[in-house]
């Protein structure tokens, strides 16, 4: 019952990542946006990426029940929740300075993830851009490019934005993962319950899934996370090609834009 329950749980999580007002414009499900660049026969994009130095972010949202915290999000709130995720990634990025670490793995993941467009057929022009939050909390999921900078960028080709983050998902073990999301500007420049393109996310490892496979890292705490930080880096490092790699299967889904 336990694993059924959990299972459950994970699936309905998952429809309110797909549906929650949070994160989309409107629950009507798009084409999926390689197989509508497809149907246009278009060949080109433009792919927008966060212009800011690199740092461990949440790679995902507090209300989200993979982070592992459900009773402290019901009792507490997701802004708790919020709190600790902060937490983790300040120390991560603490710990990281005090070793020196400055790997900046956004660069390695744009290029490997424009190498996995080309296999699609499709060649991006990246574009650095400030993001700015469109939220009171710190959820990075609110995170994306001013609307003024938007509207600098030509209409054509069709423009895409990225949003990345790599860190733990979970806040009492502590799990090195990725997640990117990549959506149609449209979503921003021209919101509505119709969107043109569907979105798309990626959250390496996955662990919607149950069981994970393989078995994710993890550490017993962030004490551990932090006094092994060189490991945690490596693992973030390790999982980049990978997340990318899975952008063939998830450019396919028939989700709504995020």
């Amino acid at each position: 019952m336990k694993a059924f329950s959990t299972a459950v749980s994970r699936i309905a999580a998952g429809l309110c990542l797909a549906c929650g007002a949070v994160l989309i414009t409107g629950c009507a499900p798009a084409t999926p946006m390689f197989q509508q660049l497809e149907h246009d026969r278009t060949t080109q994009i433009n792919l927008i990426v966060e212009k800011a130095p690199f740092e461990y972010t949440p790679p995902v949202s507090p209300d989200s029940p993979i982070v592992g915290a459900g009773f402290a999000t019901v009792m507490l709130g997701s802004l708790a929740v919020q709190h600790k995720l902060d937490y983790i990634h300040e120390t991560l990025n603490q710990k990281a300075l005090e070793q020196k670490i400055a790997n900046d793995y956004r660069p390695v993941f744009v290029a490997a993830l424009v190498q996995e467009l080309s296999k699609l057929g499709i060649t991006a022009t990246v574009i650095p851009l400030p993001y700015e939050r469109r939220a009171l909390n710190h959820d990075r999921a609110f995170y994306r490019p001013t609307l003024e900078d938007l509207a600098k960028i030509p209409k054509e080709p069709p423009s895409f934005y990225l949003k990345l983050d790599m860190g733990s998902c979970t806040v009492y073990q502590i799990t090195p993962c990725i997640r990117y999301i990549l959506n149609s500007t449209e979503v921003e420049t021209a919101p509505g319950p119709t969107q043109k393109y569907g979105g798309l996310l990626v959250l390496e490892p996955n662990l919607w899934r149950v069981p994970t496979v393989p078995t994710p890292l993890r550490f017993d705490s962030i004490e551990e996370a932090g006094a092994k930080i060189h490991e945690f880096d490596a693992e973030i490092a390790r999982l980049v090609p990978l997340a990318a790699q899975r952008l063939a299967v998830a450019a396919r889904r028939r989700v709504p834009p995020r």
